[in-house]
């Protein structure tokens, strides 16, 4: 009997065994892919497309700063991440917008996430609004480029708004700013730049719309930057335009909003 007990026991323990082997061999490994790092190919999410590692691409991630940028910009609110705040809470504190065929102060419209081109917000360009963009001047006998993106709706090329750099106390010379193409890149935003060699006053930026009614597009990512010289000689500085009357009457209306000071008071009537 004593046999009879130790093969059994022994039987028993040579099943247990087996089963672990069985179950060891029968395990499954399951591989994570990481995120793409950078300099990886990342494109975007569908049933053909392909990572650097060649499996499906499931997500994408993209890095946005808040805080705007670049540090050197002349513009107070470049991408618009301090000026966009919802309607009839607090007013903006670097770009204005303006309805010029009402004479009045329109909401400033915005976006956000992955639809702008950097940060996390930007501006919506409506027909009939224009936008007012504050700045500074940079040191004396320093020149300065200036660059804008705007998207477009679909269909439309780059020529639906027009911009310029101006003092941004009066609207007598205005230099535009040309749009690199014609149509957009292929992302679908449109750049416009300009550039002036010696800037004795502050200058701000102006974004006129020339969209039809239902039309909106994307406005991002402007900046004036200082250059660390005199770009040209005086001989071969840009052609600057007079501002017209829409240029005038919207820095007027800036001007009227942003009063520097306590108000005059009246003097009081001498007694005789």
């Amino acid at each position: 009997m004593s046999e009879a007990r130790h093969d059994s026991r022994a039987l028993a323990v040579l099943a247990l065994v087996g089963a672990g082997v069985m179950l060891v061999g029968c395990k499954v490994v399951e591989n994570v892919e990481p995120a793409p790092r950078p300099g990886e190919a990342a494109t975007s999410s569908g049933d053909s497309s392909t990572s650097s590692g060649g499996g499906p691409v499931l997500r994408t991630v993209a890095t946005r700063s808040p805080w705007g940028g670049p540090a050197q910009n002349l513009l107070v609110d470049g991408d618009f991440e301090l000026s966009i705040a919802s309607q009839h809470h607090g007013d903006p504190n670097a770009w204005y917008a303006f309805d010029f065929t009402k004479g009045t102060q329109a909401y400033l419209r915005g976006e956000t996430g992955g639809l702008c081109r950097s940060g996390l917000r930007c501006a919506v360009l409506a027909p009939k609004v224009v936008l007012f963009g504050r700045g500074t001047a940079p040191p004396p006998g320093i020149g300065l480029t200036a660059a804008l993106w705007a998207k477009p709706p679909a269909g439309r090329g780059c020529d639906i708004l027009s911009a310029a750099i101006l003092d941004c106390d009066q609207s007598n010379l205005a230099l535009p700013m040309k749009p690199s193409s014609e149509a957009p890149d292929e992302s679908g935003w449109c750049s416009y730049a300009a550039g002036l060699p010696k800037v004795p006053t502050k200058r701000c930026m102006y974004v006129e719309s020339k969209l039809n009614a239902g039309e909106t597009a994307l406005v991002d990512s402007a900046t004036i930057l200082p250059v660390g010289s005199a770009m040209t000689s005086p001989a071969d500085e840009p052609a600057q335009v007079p501002g017209d009357a829409t240029m005038g009457w919207t820095i007027a209306k800036v001007r009227a909003l942003t009063p520097f000071g306590e108000p005059r008071r009246a003097e009081p009537p001498s007694t005789p």
